[in-house]
């Protein structure tokens, strides 16, 4: 909210009246009656003639002794009052009230320690100030002066500051010590107009004083054991609370102490107390249980058909049992067998006179109980029981069954229509009052029978804040001290977006929080960071960042909620003052429809301010100019810790098309701050928070489950198609694994605390606990616990952290990885791998904002890069001429393209990565769990692949997650790289098949002896090595030398199939192998996925990214540029990387 020295609302506070600033001079007026009271005079002569005279005034009332005490809105209004001289018959005198007109403030300043009040009343005779008392303490017998001063205004409101010579002064509201006499020690009257007894301070003794006093202390207050001027008396407590609560809502004595007796509660009256009493004869219950004898009693069963009020109501329940057939002429058995209805008798006792009202209940469902021969006597038990979620289970089915046959009932008498058929009757599952069922049928025609009424309409459904669509302001006084509590709200809400105000970061300073993007203005005063705004977006939706031109602290977006929505996050401090024309001009800029939230700061009735402020009054005409709708309810959005008062400075507007779309609502925890986050939430329970794709959880795997289930049959594989063949394979898999493994919600997961714990849970609960009774109760004891519980659960979350740290920064040692190592480094600097958010797309000119049309240009710029069209003029006719049709047939048998083997198949599987599954969503882990038998049926599986020389065309599909390329424009389509999923079973018959493949090329020595990519025993250090060499050698020489290093932009999308079949084919590559190649350059089609959105099917050419084959393709076509090279020139390559020099 800005400065902590500023009450609610920053600036200086306004009457309720729009209209006019506080005046200088007198508000409270008091008319008197020269010759007597005006008790007897009538209210409506009283308000018609001061109507008359000075028009409509903010109040009048009549005092006790029979004066009219008015409150003025003007100065105008002051100067005519003056002119009357009578109501009616009565002659009146006007006068200022003595004290209303007035105020003390207290200013602290060292500086004018030395000056008398004389010389600082002096200074001050133009502030409205009348006098000036210097605050004295004693010690030691001797008075001493104080910094402290208190200052008498002539104005009803204490001013935030004065002047003092050249010092401004904070001045805070002066809030007296409570009256207590001397004398009977009681509260409210001095000791020179008692009329008590002399009672002493100390032991509350009637006739003799404190100061020879020895005895047990003892208040005559509160009697508790203390003196009656110890200031630990909870009497003592509240009457400094009422005077407090008297000098900052500038009210009277006695409204003061209404308000503060109506929220403490009263001693010894609870709930549950008050729920006990019988609703008919307002007596007190209690709860007995009359029964037979302990041994003939037959437990009842877990859902007991008894149902009571939860509400703590007791019941005297009697088991009457002289409705029960004599059972001495048959065996227990056929007692057993009788269907017998017990009576069950609720009695509420009188406490007064102990008289029993009784009411019978037959229920079929109570427990048998089987009869002795004797007649006995029944034995009264008394049992307290409270109702069961079982109990309050079955109750609810009876009340809902019972309804279902009322409206059946109720039908009868009108046509049926469809929708009797379509509607459920629903119960609201949330009443325990047994009394008013509140039942709600979802039938709204329903004509009830027996002269009941139609009951209220349905409440709302719950909505999960886990998929809800919202929107968040938070007041977060500074980022990076209530990182965890921005943590908190976002995993409890997974908000869309989340604006925070006073952000106290500088422009150096970066915030990254896991799942989200962040958009920022940083306000700075000097060198010290202050104010400033930030947005965090969800990296789930595409979004645009609305650039602002303005001196307001504010940042907006665009993104598609339904429709295509602004939102604007702003921060107006309070000792910043801007004109309207900068807030004009800020609306002007947001495109509509917007949404505008934030801490205004600003005073108004509109949205339940008790007065108005400047700032207000402009938000008011901001709102009136531009049509905008306030969302506000009547929560209030900041706590006032000093005054222990409620205020609404948080505020949320919206265009008139979104108004009733968005509910307004407020979380009631103010994580650690003095503002409460204000929430926004979308209507249309259809429109949901995206959904990741859900994936298999493997750390929670059953795998021996999964082998299990996942036996693939030779029949699988060898009886069908090759196409119907890999789907049973895949099917199988895919089966086992969804029985075996659990799959993750689909839902945004929750931001780690790697600090948190049960002792951090425990301590924050009883935290929310103290705060949620301060919030009932504002009392001082309840504030009090409140800030020892807060204080605590601070300690506890530091140590917490400490430890935390200790115990990352120890698994850091001399034998750690060194990828485990930068894994540790990255966590530590707050860089994630989540960088798959994608924002709107400017294409041809149109602005791209739903995810399925983003997908889908994301799919056409990826495939465009690829296709014919990309070439040039020259490179389409060269390439038109030189394709032919390549004969790889072959009659020979070539060691590389016999049969793979199942060591060969092992080998490629052990060193196969987990990396993230294809379109089949099969994962290395679960090839790797799969029986031995299994294994080899995919053996043979690839094998016939190989031989039948079909490539199955599952296997051509891929999944390309798009990924901005850093330090690119995000709105371009071209600016994203494409990285492919293609099927694991694929890679795995690629890897087997590029063994071979590299294995033969090296034992040709085919390969270029400057290309060290991806070789076995090669590597960059070698190019390196190479160039480093040539330098020395020019050095040498002294000669220069110059290099040039080449990157080729979408060398593996661009790449010819054409050339590296041709190539291979005349390295000598035939049969298997090649047309293995061949078919597996074939029709390569693609998905962008953007979320859990996917776009349509786009082909594309090139060599595939993401598969295993794709290098050594690309090594292939480009291993003859080094021989291209004029001579002179030497170069290097590594893939597509291409450095040369001379």
């Amino acid at each position: 909210m800005g400065s902590r020295n500023l009450g609610p609302g920053g600036d200086v506070r306004l009457p309720t009246s729009p209209l006019e600033h506080h005046l200088n001079s007198a508000k409270y007026y008091i008319i008197k009656n020269t010759e007597g009271s005006l008790k007897t005079v009538s209210p409506i002569l009283i308000h018609k003639t001061i109507l008359g005279i000075v028009g409509e005034v903010q109040s009048i009332k009549k005092t006790k002794l029979g004066e009219i005490l008015i409150e003025l809105k003007s100065l105008t209004q002051a100067n005519s009052l003056q002119t009357l001289q009578s109501i009616g018959e009565h002659v009146v005198t006007v006068s200022p009230h003595k004290s209303l007109n007035q105020s003390r403030g207290v200013i602290s300043e060292s500086e004018f320690q030395s000056d008398t009040e004389e010389e600082i009343l002096e200074c001050l005779k133009n502030r409205n100030v009348t006098s000036v008392k210097r605050i004295c303490i004693k010690r030691d017998n001797k008075i001493i002066p104080t910094k402290y001063l208190i200052l008498t205004f002539n104005v009803p409101v204490v001013p935030k500051s004065v002047l003092i010579a050249y010092i401004n002064c904070p001045v805070k509201p002066y809030i007296p010590n409570p009256l207590r006499c001397f004398k009977c020690q009681k509260f409210g009257h001095s000791m020179t107009v008692c009329r008590g007894k002399e009672t002493c301070g100390r032991c509350s003794e009637i006739g003799h004083n404190s100061k020879s006093c020895t005895s047990t202390p003892k208040c005559s207050n509160c009697k508790a054991e203390h003196p009656s001027y110890s200031r630990k008396c909870p009497r003592w407590v509240e009457e400094k609370e009422i005077q407090t609560i008297k000098v900052t809502q500038n009210i009277s004595f006695a409204e003061a102490r209404k308000i503060v007796t109506s929220r403490t509660p009263t001693v010894g009256v609870s709930y549950s107390s008050m729920a006990s009493i019988c609703p008919h004869c307002k007596n007190r219950t209690t709860a007995q249980v009359e029964a037979p004898p302990d041994n003939n009693l037959i437990p009842l069963p877990k859902k007991s058909p008894v149902k009571q009020n939860r509400a703590n109501t007791k019941t005297e329940i009697i088991l009457d049992r002289s409705n029960l057939p004599n059972t001495s002429n048959v065996n227990n058995q056929e007692a057993n067998k009788t269907n017998q209805n017990y009576t069950l008798k609720t009695q509420p006792i009188n406490q007064s006179n102990g008289t029993k009202t009784v009411h019978n209940i037959n229920h079929s469902k109570l427990s048998r109980i089987p009869q002795s021969n004797k007649t006995e006597t029944p034995k009264k038990v008394v049992k307290s029981f409270k109702e069961t979620k079982a109990m309050r289970k079955s109750r609810m089915q009876i009340m809902k069954k019972n309804l279902d046959v009322k409206i059946k009932d109720s039908i009868k008498k009108r046509t049926l229509t469809k929708q009797d058929f379509l509607k459920e009757s629903r119960i609201n599952e949330g009443d325990d009052d047994t009394g008013d069922l509140k039942i709600r049928p979802s039938d709204d025609d329903v004509m009830f029978t027996d002269g009941e009424e139609e009951t209220s309409k349905t409440p709302n459904k719950k909505i999960d804040n886990k998929m809800a669509i919202n929107f968040l302001s938070w007041n977060c006084h500074g980022v990076r001290s209530h990182i965890d509590d921005i943590k908190s709200i976002l995993n409890k809400y997974q908000p869309v977006c989340i604006g925070l105000q006073e952000t106290c970061l500088s422009p150096v300073e970066t915030v990254k929080i896991k799942f989200y993007n962040i958009i920022r203005k940083d306000y700075t005063q000097g060198a010290r960071a202050s104010g400033g705004v930030a947005l965090f977006i969800s990296k789930n939706f595409p979004f645009i960042e609305i650039p602002l031109t303005s001196v307001i602290q504010a940042v907006a977006i665009q993104l598609q909620i339904d429709v295509l929505v602004t939102v604007c996050f702003i921060y107006l401090p309070p000792n910043q003052n801007f004109t309207q024309n900068e807030l004009d001009d800020l609306i002007n800029q947001l495109p509509q429809p917007f949404i505008l939230m934030g801490d205004f700061n600003g005073h108004n009735p509109i949205w339940g301010s008790p007065d108005i402020n400047l700032r207000g009054q402009q938000i008011e005409t901001l709102i009136d100019n531009h049509c905008i709708c306030l969302l506000n309810s009547s929560n209030h959005t900041y706590f006032h810790q000093p005054t222990r008062t409620f205020h609404t400075l948080d505020l949320a507007l919206c265009s008139p098309s979104l108004v009733i779309k968005w509910n307004f609502n407020t979380e009631d925890d103010l994580f650690n701050s003095d503002h409460f986050p204000i929430i926004l939430s979308y209507i249309d329970n259809d429109i949901r928070y995206p959904e990741r794709p859900r994936k298999f959880i493997f750390q929670k795997a059953n795998w021996s489950l999964f082998s299990e289930f996942a036996t693939l049959t030779l029949d699988m594989v060898e009886e069908v198609s090759i196409d119907d063949a890999v789907d049973k394979v895949t099917c199988s898999i895919i089966q086992a694994a969804e029985m075996a493994i659990p799959k993750k919600s689909g839902k945004i997961p929750k931001i780690w605390k790697p600090w948190w714990n049960e002792e951090c849970r425990i301590f924050n609960k009883q935290q929310k606990k103290a705060w949620n009774k301060f919030r009932r109760y504002p009392t001082t004891s309840n504030l009090i616990d409140f800030k020892l519980a807060k204080a605590t659960f601070r300690r506890v979350k530091r140590m917490s952290q400490r430890k935390s740290w200790q115990a990352f920064i120890s698994t850091i040692t001399n034998q750690i990885s060194s990828k485990k190592l930068w894994d540790k480094i990255r966590r530590l600097s707050g860089r994630y791998n989540d960088n798959t958010s994608v924002s709107f797309l400017n294409h041809n000119g149109q602005v791209i904002t739903d995810a399925k049309k983003i997908a889908n240009t994301l799919a056409e710029a990826f495939s465009a890069i690829s296709s014919a069209s990309s070439y040039s003029q020259d490179f389409v006719s060269h390439k038109k001429n030189e394709e032919r049709y390549i004969d790889f047939n072959s009659l020979t048998d070539d060691e590389y393209n016999s049969d793979f083997y199942l060591i060969k198949f092992n080998r490629a599987l052990s060193k196969s990565h987990a990396t993230s599954p294809g379109p089949d969503n099969i994962h290395l882990l679960m090839l790797t769990h799969l029986t031995e038998a299994s294994l080899h049926n995919i053996l043979k599986l690839f094998n016939r692949i190989w031989k039948e020389k079909k490539f199955p065309s599952s296997w051509r599909g891929a999944v390309v997650i798009p990924i901005l390329k850093p330090g690119k424009d995000a709105k371009n389509p071209n600016n994203y790289r494409p990285i492919a999923l293609t099927s694991v079973l694929c890679k795995l018959l690629e890897r087997m098949v590029n063994s071979r493949l590299v294995h033969v090329l090296e034992k040709k020595k085919w390969l270029s002896p400057f290309q060290s990519g991806f070789r076995f025993g090669r590597g960059t250090i070698d190019n390196i090595l190479l160039l480093e060499n040539s330098i020395r050698e020019a050095f040498v020489s002294k000669k220069h030398l110059v290099s040039i290093l080449f990157d080729m932009e979408k060398a593996y999308d661009k790449t010819w199939r054409y050339g590296i079949l041709k190539d291979l084919y005349g390295i000598g590559f035939k049969g298997n192998l090649p047309i293995f190649i061949q078919n597996f350059l074939k029709t390569r089609s693609f998905k962008v996925r953007i979320g859990n959105t996917s776009s349509d099917v786009f082909y594309q050419e090139g060599v595939p990214q993401g598969s295993v084959l794709s290098v050594i393709l690309l090594i292939i076509k480009i291993n003859e540029v080094i021989k291209r090279l004029p001579t002179g020139v030497s170069g290097s390559l590594f893939v597509d990387d291409l450095e040369i020099h001379c």
